[in-house]
């Protein structure tokens, strides 16, 4: 039997695209605000619905670690 690897997690993680560590404070700020004038539209480009503090651990995958250093750095012919 294998060990769980994953760990609690903090919440969960920014859209792609939203603008680095500064981009994500901005929309969490306006998906908060139902009276800011970005709020309908930014939720529509996240998908209709975020849950910043969601997380699964069950969702997390788990990669053999062997395999990702073999196929990072092993030498290819």
């Amino acid at each position: 039997m294998k060990p769980d690897l994953r760990r609690p997690g903090e919440g969960r993680c920014p859209p792609e695209n939203c603008g680095g560590v500064h981009g994500y404070a901005e929309f969490l700020e306006v998906i908060a605000d139902p009276e800011h004038e970005e709020h309908e539209s930014t939720l529509r480009w996240a998908g209709g619905a975020f849950d910043p503090v969601a997380f699964n651990p069950a969702a997390v995958k788990v990669d053999d670690p062997k395999k990702r250093w073999k196929k990072a750095f092993e030498r290819r012919p």
